[in-house]
Formats: structure tokens, sequence, C-alpha cells
């Protein structure tokens, strides 16, 4: 369960040697919107789509940075590299309640309850937590987030 690195398919090489079309054209506009209705059919959604052009930090960044402030606590769990990046960045934007395991064990849910139960405006959670190959309950967690009326972060 690592990102790579992966073979790529002959037909993907071909198609990554065209040229980088203009991302301000019509053309690039088209490609966008299917992607982004491609995407919203994918996960079975009628809410608006966004497309980050950057890396998972970069993403996990702007999540954070836009749903946590200096008042409000974020949840961080933590069991892996990436979940220790998403409690770092939450660190620079507000509160954190860190949630930890020894990398590369699973979380505990109790303690996750635990955290949100004293009052939290989100929860963070890697998924794939590639860095040392361990899959976390995501569904567990959102219906935690849920039942404690707090968002849920979560880098798949």
């Amino acid at each position: 369960m690592i990102p790579g690195p992966v073979p790529v398919a002959p037909r993907i090489l071909r198609a990554m040697s065209k040229p980088i079309i203009g991302h301000r054209g019509k053309e690039f506009a088209d490609m966008l919107a299917e992607c982004r209705s491609a995407l919203a059919e994918t996960f079975a959604t009628k809410n608006e789509i966004l497309i980050i052009s950057g890396s998972g930090s970069c993403a996990m960044e702007a999540a954070v940075g836009n749903l946590i402030g200096e008042k409000d606590t974020l949840v961080a769990v933590e069991n892996g590299k990436f979940g220790e990046r998403f409690r770092k960045i939450g660190e620079r934007y507000g509160k954190v309640v860190p949630v930890k395991s020894e990398w590369g064990t699973s979380i505990e849910l109790d303690a996750v309850e635990k955290a949100l139960a004293e009052g939290a405006r989100a929860v963070s959670l890697v998924h794939n937590e590639t860095s040392i190959g361990i899959k976390n309950p995501a569904e567990e967690i959102g219906r935690l987030a849920k039942k404690y009326s707090a968002l849920f972060i979560m880098d798949g």
C-alpha cells in the first residue's frame, strides 16, 4: 500500500508526451468540466468538485487552512508520517488535540470519540497511511465526526 514507483502503460506515456494545453483556453476549460463531472459521478455528489493543482500536502494545507481558525480545535489522528503532517499543519492554524498510536498500528476509536466529545470543529484522518502501509477506519471516524457535529477532513 505505497504510492509508487509503478509501471506506466505505453498509452499513458504517449499521452504525457503531447504538448501541454494552455490553462486559460477553451480546450482546458472543457477538459476541466469533464473531469469535474466524472468526479462528481464517481463520488455520487451534487456538491461542487474542487480540483487542487498541487501535492497532497498542498490539499491538506488548503483544507485545514480554510476550516480551522485560531480559536478552533482540530482532533488530529496520527499513526504515520502523513497523520503527523496533518497535526503539524493544524498547529499552524488553531488548537490541536492529537490522537496518536504507534506508527503502523490501528487507531483506538474510543480515543477519537473522547477527543471529539470534548468539543472540536473538525477531525483529520489519513485514510491510507502510505508511510507505514495501514488503512485507517474512515467510515467509523466519519460517523463519530457526524455524531459530534464535527467536520471530517480526510486525505484518502
